[in-house]
């Protein structure tokens, strides 16, 4: 399929191209062996990516090439991110916004970092922390978060000052930065815990239990909550 001619070859992409060297020369080229991009040293880096676009660095400017290797956005850019969505990060005078496929800025360049958007928010940050934009560059939540996690529920697990907070698939916060234990349960529930204490509220915001139990265990088999409180302990004084 492809010929022992090469000094490189890539892993392939879910778009199935691959990064080829020859000598000081990098091109591209497809799973049944067509040369997509000639290999040459005009193309310092080649960063196969989504969507259908290669990144592509000349002149030590980046671009976006497409998968039959036409320079659909020119090398214009001090950096760039993979497209997500019709969406790719790029670096304009040492800051960070989005441009979409047809190279309109989306997303003004205001951001220390930008990660790629998942549906229709992005993680952003700022010196003051991250934060969350969507697709027609508004913030959804100001940058303020000193880390955020991708749940497996879609959800972003945020943190501030120590404390966790829960931000939904669409960047608006559903918790502030205010518990010492959440955990966001696939059933529509979240279990918030604040001082020792544990409760539970939905993911529309509502509280279903209060946050005043001492133990709350969720049994997943059969979908229930088990709640309870510790009795006070109190000194007995024994006079014989």
């Amino acid at each position: 399929m492809i010929p022992i001619q090469y000094n490189y070859i890539s892993s392939f992409s879910r778009d199935s191209i691959l990064t080829v060297v020859q000598g000081k020369k990098k091109g591209l080229m497809n799973l049944g062996g067509r040369t997509i991009l000639q290999p040459d040293a005009l193309y310092q880096d080649l960063f196969v990516m989504n969507d259908q676009r290669v990144g592509v660095r000349i002149r030590n400017k980046y671009g976006f090439v497409d998968d039959r290797g036409r320079l659909r956005i020119a090398n214009r850019y001090e950096g760039i991110g993979p497209f997500s969505g019709g969406m790719a990060a790029v670096m304009i005078r040492g800051s960070w916004g989005y441009i979409d496929k047809d190279e309109v800025l989306r997303v003004q360049p205001h951001y220390t970092e930008a990660l790629p958007f998942i549906a229709n928010t992005a993680r952003v940050r700022r010196p003051g922390g991250w934060g969350f934009v969507n697709r027609n560059g508004k913030e959804t939540v100001r940058p303020q978060y000193d880390s955020v996690t991708v749940l497996p529920t879609g959800r972003y697990l945020v943190w501030k000052d120590g404390r966790k907070g829960l931000v939904n698939e669409n960047g608006r916060e559903l918790f502030g930065a205010k518990f010492d234990f959440l955990s966001d349960h696939a059933n529509g529930f979240v279990l918030l815990g604040r001082n020792g204490k544990l409760g539970l509220s939905d993911t529309g915001g509502i509280e279903v239990l209060p946050v005043i139990y001492d133990r709350l265990y969720f049994n997943a088999a059969r979908n229930f909550y088990i709640t309870g409180i510790e009795p006070r302990s109190e000194k007995f004084t024994y006079k014989p």
